[in-house]
């Protein structure tokens, strides 16, 4: 194991999904800490990343990741499938996918060596290909929100098959969100589009919607957002908006997410 991202790393990690009630067993640690060695060394020729610091990196990239994790599991929805647009290093999809296995991803990109990163991840990173999986959903509750901050539940009992198959349940495409949500197999055959950041919150509502199957939702996380990012959404009448704040633990950074649902006219 790096020296950078040791046993102390892997409890930071651990530690750190805690705090969003999601229980890392030792192989997903495992697998995370791969995913967080390839992105250091990858990112030494391609700019994959402006977060180098291994402990930034564990709580920026993977804890801030996992934090939506309840969003996305839930017993209603076993294996749901999930778009992540502007995937860039992996985030938040691959610790979701990491999280839960069932999860059907696909990672979006317009930038050929990003995914060509997450390509290389995806051969490399064995609990990415599993078809064999299972969740127990008596321990997994609905996402709820308590005076504006995160109040998540517990995951835990993921049993993963070490019978690896073919690269089922991950894709990673280099294409822009614009095109790609025109192609059939991929227009309306999402149950979440989720994505960090990637463009102002209007413009990835527009970009989002197509994606989505009925009762679908969109998950934006950003940092603070303020008001006149989010008022051209409340003006909006086909959809419906949702926003919790959450800190990140160690450093208290605030976050939020914005959940978006597409309101039947």
């Amino acid at each position: 194991m790096d020296k950078q991202f040791d046993k102390k790393w892997q409890k930071r990690v651990e530690s750190g999904a805690l705090t969003f009630g999601v229980k890392l067993s030792q192989e997903q640690l495992d697998i995370l800490t791969f995913h967080a060695q390839e992105l250091i060394r990858w990112n030494k020729k391609f700019n994959i990343t402006s977060i180098v610091d291994p402990f930034d990196v564990a709580l920026k990239h993977f804890i801030d990741s996992i934090a939506i994790a309840p969003l996305i599991v839930s017993s209603s929805n076993i294996n749901p499938k999930v778009i992540d647009l502007g995937s860039g290093g992996g985030f938040p999809g691959i610790p979701l996918k990491v999280v839960n296995p069932s999860i059907e991803l696909v990672m979006v990109d317009s930038s050929a060596k990003k995914v060509s990163f997450l390509k290389y991840l995806i051969s490399q990173s064995g609990i990415l290909k599993t078809n064999s999986s299972k969740i127990n959903s008596s321990t997994i509750n609905s996402f709820q929100t308590d005076n504006s901050q995160i109040n998540s539940s517990r995951i835990e009992n993921i049993s993963i098959s070490k019978n690896y198959s073919h690269s089922k349940g991950v894709e990673a495409i280099h294409c822009r969100a614009e095109e790609i949500c025109k192609m059939s197999n991929y227009a309306k055959q999402f149950d979440f589009v989720v994505s960090r950041a990637f463009t102002a919150l209007d413009r990835f509502t527009d970009m989002a919607i197509p994606f989505l199957k009925r009762d679908g939702c969109i998950i934006a996380m950003k940092g603070e957002v303020k008001e006149d990012e989010l008022a051209p959404l409340r003006n909006r009448k086909d959809i419906k908006i949702d926003i919790s704040e959450y800190y990140l633990p160690f450093e208290q950074h605030k976050r939020c997410v914005i959940k978006i649902s597409v309101v039947k006219l």
